[in-house]
């Protein structure tokens, strides 16, 4: 299904809107000039599912403050593959820098399982800025992990929470990294983040 926008409005942020099936947005600027088509989530948990997600196009999120995106697709096959479809997959191409309209809100890769590969998007030229991002769900050491495709910027919050391993690759195993003002929170384990010198 191919959808120009849709918005997450819910009655208290407590609450989940989740996907029925997969659908697609572009950044075409006939429904709105400064967004194009977009994904809003202004109140309550938008969550996502390995079958129901928004897929890979040039469309741009925005979120509020305090609310929630939470991606479980995977990659199955390897890093590689999932570098190529990172994660949020909405490219937001309408921005003259690729950024999202991001008020706050989090972004949560949740993968867990065998071949639990997620890439968080990253640009080179004009490094993505998030509020907030939390890696949790479950990899395995020496299989699999979470990475990020290009150097990010966190203003507020990284969250490494649970059986989550992030490792600061690319995925060809360039090295990238985590900058800006944001806290780094830790939980559970503390290999969990594989710093790598350049």
């Amino acid at each position: 299904m191919k959808c120009k926008v849709v918005i997450c409005d819910l009655a208290t942020s407590a609450l989940e809107l989740r996907l029925s099936n997969s659908t697609t947005m572009s950044s075409t600027t006939t429904v709105d000039a400064v967004y194009g088509g977009h994904l809003y989530i202004k109140v309550g948990r938008f969550i996502e599912s390995t079958t129901a997600y928004i897929t890979c196009s040039g469309g741009t999120l925005c979120m509020s403050a305090r609310h929630l995106i939470i991606i479980s697709l995977k990659d199955i096959v390897h890093l590689a593959a999932a570098d190529s479809i990172p994660i949020p997959r909405l490219s937001s191409a309408i921005h003259p820098q690729t950024q999202y309209y991001l008020n706050g809100g989090t972004i949560e890769l949740a993968a867990t399982g065998a071949n639990s590969f997620q890439s968080l998007r990253g640009n080179l030229a004009n490094p993505k800025n998030y509020k907030s991002v939390t890696f949790s769900g479950a990899n395995t050491l020496g299989v699999n992990f979470k990475n990020l495709t290009s150097t990010v910027v966190i203003d507020s919050t990284l969250t490494i929470t649970g059986d989550a391993i992030v490792d600061c690759i690319g995925g060809a195993s360039t090295t990238q990294s985590f900058t800006g003002h944001g806290g780094l929170v830790m939980s559970e384990r503390i290999q969990d983040l594989d710093f790598k010198t350049k």
